[in-house]
This record gives structure tokens, sequence and C-alpha cells, in this order.
């Protein structure tokens, strides 16, 4: 699991920079009913999700042994962690509007997008606040 997480996040991100980049000569340059606002909250919904276990398994490996590290671990709820993974997608979706707008031909540069982008970030953050709350907080208090 824990080489699994630690190719997920930076792959995920390898591939929405691709995508965002590159030419796509199969898909509409322009979406008439902006179902692409709905790709970019998905990316980064995800995007920031993996970035969340990536940085809490880097933290886990350092505190716990890999036999005591379990589910419940792993998505319980780090303030730091989760500012810091949504901090660096919101950079990464920031850099990839800008570059889009400077330095891509075929692409244009939204603030749509970049908000869609930011709100599936926080949407993954209070996912990720929920389940802390109603699964995680809940199976310790059972377990007392």
């Amino acid at each position: 699991m824990t080489r699994l997480l630690s190719f997920c996040a930076p792959l995920l991100t390898m591939v929405v920079i691709y995508g965002s980049l590159t030419a796509n000569p199969d898909v509409p340059i322009v979406f008439e009913d902006h179902t692409d606002k709905i790709y970019h909250f998905v990316a980064y919904f995800l995007l920031t999700l993996s970035w969340f276990l990536f940085f809490k398994n880097r933290y886990l490996s350092t505190q716990f042994s890999f036999k005591t590290m379990t589910w419940n671990n792993l998505f319980y709820f780090e303030r730091s962690i989760i500012i810091g993974a949504a901090a660096l997608c919101f950079v990464i979706g920031a850099m990839i509007e800008l570059a889009q707008g400077y330095l891509v031909i075929n692409r244009s540069m939204e603030w749509d997008d970049l908000l869609a982008n930011t709100v599936g970030i926080l949407f993954a953050v209070l996912i990720l606040f929920l389940i802390d709350k109603l699964l995680v907080k809940s199976s310790k208090k059972n377990a007392f």
C-alpha cells in the first residue's frame, strides 16, 4: 500500500499537467455547457485526496512501524497535512492556468477553471473532515 501511495499523487499530477497543456484534437475547444468544469472539479478533488494520502503516508511512515499503520491512521484528519495538500493543488492549478494563458498556443486561461479547481479542492477537504468526524473519531469512541 505504501509504495502505491508514493507513486499515485505524482503520477496523477503529471497526468493532469499533461492533459491540461497538450492539444486535444478529439475534444471540442469550447464547451458550450461548461461540462469541462466538472472535469476540473473531479481532477482536483482526486488530486487533493491523493496528495493528502501521499503526505499522510510519509508522516505515518516516520511515526509508526508499518505493522501498526491502519486505514484509521491514514484517514485521521491532520490539519497541517490537508492545508499543505490543498495549497499544493491550488498552486498547481494556478500555474497550469497561467501556462495556458501565456505559454501554450492552443489553450486559454479561464478564471472559471481555477474556480472549479478550488471547489474540487475544498470539497476534498470537506470529505476528509467528515470521514474523520464520522468514521475515525466514532470508531475510537467505540474502542474504549
